[in-house]
């Protein structure tokens, strides 16, 4: 058995097939009927009877509307008491920004302590052992500290 493509070609199997479903679509479409019985329960069908009214119903993106769903309270009041994800993100910068300057005026006393110590008399030894340490703290306080 051969196929549509094989008979006729690809893209006009393709305009047919296209063209059948616009045309063939209102098939499908019935007109929704509707009524209200004694109880107020509302009753749809695709047939009309005596009761019945036609149904248009609106269009599904215009009639839809934000559903609030049953939260636990508790859950409610912890989410209104949490500060804003902002303020939190801010807080924490300010927590390592202090955290950084703190350690920078570490770095900064470390050197004026060994500074001192250099200008007193000290053995060869000692003075090469004090400025490799504020060479050390020299580097840490520019990497870290200058940006």
């Amino acid at each position: 058995m051969q196929t549509c493509s094989q008979l006729i070609g690809t893209s006009l199997c393709w305009c047919l097939a296209i063209y059948g479903s616009i045309t063939l679509s209102p098939i499908g479409h019935a007109d929704i009927q509707y009524w209200i019985d004694e109880q107020g329960q509302r009753h749809f069908s695709d047939r009309p009877n005596e009761h019945s009214r036609s149904y248009q119903p609106e269009s599904t993106i215009q009639s839809m509307a934000p559903v609030q769903l049953p939260t636990n309270r508790a859950l409610t009041k912890e989410a209104q008491s949490r500060k804003p994800l902002r303020e939190l993100k801010n807080r924490k910068a300010e927590k390592q920004q202090a955290k950084l300057a703190k350690r920078c005026q570490g770095y900064e006393n470390q050197i004026t302590k060994i500074n001192a110590k250099l200008r007193r008399a000290h053995s060869n030894d000692q003075g090469n052992r004090w400025r490799r340490q504020r060479r050390d703290y020299q580097q840490k306080s520019y990497q870290q500290c200058r940006r």
